[in-house]
């Protein structure tokens, strides 16, 4: 890993004002370009993670594109593009803290859903005391809509003997905790 990963401002994700919960646990995360790439380099930092239930580790190759990891503890990234493009398609990236990812392609908000041909995102896990860090690395398409994108940062987060989860985000644009929304995606990504 190059050391210019490591200059990110990391951002405190909120949970949703519905949240009447103390959390034991805190998420912070962030997201740059790799300059000349389509590399981008997401980063989640949990705090007080003795407290999260993590899902089941694995290890290559049993780490697998997987559908609803965000039944578990579960980081996000929504990418979509400029709205001066008034596009509406957006991706939508789940990744397991035990490796397992998985790739959507919306062509409207929740509609038009697809399994993107994509490769497979790096996820490495670091323990820093009471800090959990993930560093994953997303290859996005060379299409020029995401040449200029925003981003989607949230996290689903369980904690230990709770079966309710936890909706980080960087902020929330609905009533209800929903990623999806395009008004929350506000981390402006440039080319």
């Amino acid at each position: 890993m190059s050391e210019a990963r490591y200059d990110f401002e990391m951002l405190a994700l909120v949970l949703h004002t519905l949240e009447s919960r103390t959390p034991r646990h805190k998420v912070r995360a962030s997201a740059r370009r790799v300059i000349g790439t389509n590399l981008l380099t997401v980063r989640f930092e949990i705090d007080g993670a003795r407290f999260v239930h993590w899902p089941e580790s694995r290890t290559a190759p049993d780490v697998i594109r997987r559908d609803e990891l965000w039944k578990q503890t579960c980081l996000e990234c929504f990418v979509a593009g400029p709205e001066h493009l008034q596009a509406t398609t957006y991706l939508e990236w789940n990744f397991s803290p035990n490796g397992d990812w998985a790739s959507y392609l919306f062509e409207n908000y929740r509609t038009g859903m697809s399994r993107p041909t994509v490769a497979a995102p790096s996820v490495e896990r670091i323990a820093l005391g009471e800090k959990t860090r993930f560093e994953i690395d997303i290859s996005l398409s060379d299409d020029s809509t995401l040449g200029s994108s925003k981003l989607g940062l949230t996290a689903v987060v369980l904690e230990k003997d709770d079966p309710l989860p936890f909706y980080w985000a960087l902020t929330h644009a609905g009533p209800k905790p929903d990623f999806h929304l395009r008004e929350s995606f506000t981390l402006e990504l440039e080319s």
